[in-house]
């Protein structure tokens, strides 16, 4: 214990510090990360199956070489026939009669060798290994399959994955770059998702109908004289765990440790950064208006200021969180002030819905015959979310989780991420361009620092950290928009802002997955460095997204980008497009599609219109008024537009 309120494990892999909240006078530690746990199991059954198995070869030689026929010279050494490269005749079969005496008869042409139950054909044409190397190739294959992660639900929730669960997963295929000697980090920009929260008033009043629904489904099988042997026992007497809440949405107190946890790692990874006095303008703090999002920036700021006050046991101290209105905040909450995207959105739910509906009726119709319950498509929504619920907030994996199998719970999961990626992500090039305030306002914050850091100014005069706090509706767009989760054809395309394809179905593998872009309190930080020994640049940018450095497509795939190629190449593409004019043109549009003469084939030319007479003038922005752009048949249809 070397600080209050923290317990600091290493994970036995080498990955991240882990550090876990404890609770003033409490007697017990916090249970280690899942992964430990995972990892020594996994041993465990490697280790047991390699020993038995090497057992029973020992016992089936002692065996063999006890009955071998007498015409078999006693130094010829056992041997079992693999494959030439020219001779693909190895073959394994089960057989399902074993002879009582094993029999080994090399002489002849070809033969089979039993072991146990397994039959192994023999050719003299083949290439002949020593039963030491046969051992060796079933170790390696059976050490593979003890090897591979066991299927854990709680990491398949798409966006209502609990950050825990995937905080740690990485991807394997790519190597991190070691940040250069003499390279220090003077700055960091912060956009989180807020912790764990409860579910909704709308989806708490949706499970309450699921409890009627189960019941009705219940009692029309025993009317019907169907069997219930299959049902599972929970779901007879089931009651939602949210029955007679009236409010829902708030930060839970998985959430609150998310973000303190979080606070306490970036602190002990950014020391240099962290270690000033807090200022709000050393420390800016922001969040929206919901109370999640500013509950969830507190909970951040305890972990990150913990010991720095005179605040109760924990030392903590005060600190500001600044929150703008709903109804202006174009930083982080764009997605509610952009016209065209919610037009967009309302017009492409109804076709998302179309997409999901036939893998919603084929688990319908497996989950129904495996349980003999008239389930229908409501019902098979509705459980999966309390699936995602259950096992994200309360760790409860063996209810409605355990009523779909692997199979199914990936196809759920690729619904999911089809919806988050069609209406937030790269389904649309809108779902980011309306983010582009936000980028803006992160660029601005790295070229104050870089400025500070050239001019010399004393510590505590200006801005270290620049934190925010917000929604999946903001940090999905913003991960677009600095083009994560892309390979280097796809970050040209949405350059060109051409719509990608849908992430693919499952079984097939995808980089899209909501439980990586955007769990609860999923992060992306971009960390400014000073590289003064370096000949080609002097500022350097890494982007870590759930705390893991990330290649970035606009900068050849390296997770270490010289800060004016981050500008020209990843920046500035998108600083073409100013917000009002993308977001206020589909209320142009709204006031004139009844008329006659106008259609909805000129949406693009208006747009265009719009952008190139958009001005900013200093920090403000003003678009230039007077400007329509409309295609037009007739001088009628011209009047009738104006």
């Amino acid at each position: 214990l070397d600080k209050p309120n923290a317990l600091k494990l290493k994970h036995e892999s080498g990955g991240p510090t882990y550090l876990s909240k404890l609770k003033p006078n409490s007697t017990h530690a916090p249970t280690p990360p899942p992964r430990l746990a995972k990892h020594r199991v996994q041993l465990i059954v490697t280790a047991s199956v390699i020993s038995l198995l090497l057992l029973l070869v020992i016992l089936s030689l002692i065996t063999n070489l006890a009955t071998l026929p007498p015409e078999i010279d006693s130094k010829m050494p056992l041997f079992l026939a693999l494959p030439s490269s020219e001779t693909p005749v190895f073959s394994a079969l089960f057989s399902p009669e074993t002879p009582q005496t094993p029999n080994l008869h090399l002489p002849h042409q070809h033969s089979s060798y039993f072991f146990g139950n397994c039959s192994v054909g023999l050719d003299p044409s083949l290439h002949h290994v020593s039963m030491l190397e046969v051992l060796l190739i079933f170790a390696v294959f059976t050490l593979s399959l003890a090897a591979e992660t066991p299927f854990d639900v709680r990491q398949h929730l798409s966006t209502v994955t609990s950050y825990g669960a995937v905080k740690d997963i990485a991807d394997d295929s790519f190597v991190p770059s070691l940040v250069p000697n003499g390279c220090t980090p003077i700055h960091l920009n912060l956009v989180a998702r807020h912790g764990t929260r409860s579910p909704t008033k709308k989806r708490i009043i949706e499970l309450d109908k699921l409890t009627m629904s189960l019941q009705e489904r219940i009692r029309h099988a025993k009317e019907h004289g169907l069997s219930l042997q299959e049902v599972p026992d929970w779901l007879f007497e089931w009651k939602s765990p949210w029955k007679g809440k009236v409010k829902g949405g708030e930060l839970i107190v998985k959430g609150e440790d998310e973000l303190y946890d979080l606070g306490i790692r970036t602190r002990e990874r950014f020391p240099d950064i962290l270690k000033d006095d807090y200022h709000p303008d050393v420390y800016s703090i922001r969040a929206t208006q919901v109370p999640r999002a500013s509950a969830s920036a507190v909970a951040f700021g305890m972990g990150l200021f913990s010991g720095r006050g005179s605040i109760g046991p924990g030392k903590h101290r005060a600190f500001a969180v600044i929150s703008e209105s709903r109804a202006s905040d174009i930083m982080l909450r764009f997605f509610d002030t952009c016209q065209t995207y919610k037009h967009y959105r309302e017009n492409q739910e109804p076709a998302v819905e179309k997409l999901k509906e036939p893998v919603f009726e084929e688990i319908k119709d497996s989950v129904s015959a495996r349980y003999g319950l008239n389930f229908t498509r409501q019902d098979i929504s509705s459980l999966w979310f309390l699936c995602k619920q259950e096992a994200s907030l309360l760790d409860i994996t063996d209810q409605a989780c355990n009523l779909f199998n692997p199979f199914e719970i990936n196809l759920l999961e690729w619904t999911d991420d089809l919806e988050n990626f069609v209406l937030k992500g790269y389904g649309n090039s809108v779902n980011y361009r309306m983010g582009v305030p936000l980028l803006e306002d992160v660029l601005q914050s790295m070229e104050l620092a870089v400025r500070a850091h050239q001019e010399g100014h004393p510590r505590g005069s200006f801005e270290k950290a620049r934190l925010r706090f917000a929604h999946a509706e903001t940090i999905v767009p913003f991960s677009c928009l600095l083009g994560l989760f892309l390979d280097g054809a796809e970050f040209e395309m949405i350059q060109r802002e051409e719509r990608l394809g849908l992430p693919p179905k499952p079984p097939q593998k995808r980089r899209w997955k909501g439980s990586t872009v955007a769990p609860f309190a999923g992060n992306n930080v971009l960390v400014l460095y000073s590289c003064p020994a370096n000949s080609s640049s002097n500022y350097y940018v890494r982007v870590l997204h759930n705390e893991h450095p990330m290649p970035l497509p606009g900068c050849d795939n390296s997770d270490f980008c010289s800060f004016e190629v981050f500008k020209e190449r990843i920046v500035k593409p998108h600083l073409k497009h100013d917000y009002n004019a993308l977001c206020n043109v589909k209320e142009v549009q709204h006031e004139t599609d009844p008329k006659p003469g106008w259609s909805l084939a000129v949406e693009h030319e208006l747009q265009e219109c719009n952008e190139k007479t958009s001005r900013k003038q200093n920090s403000g922005r003003m678009v230039a008024a007077g400007c329509l752009c409309i295609r037009v048949e007739s001088k009628e249809s011209l009047v009738a537009a104006v």
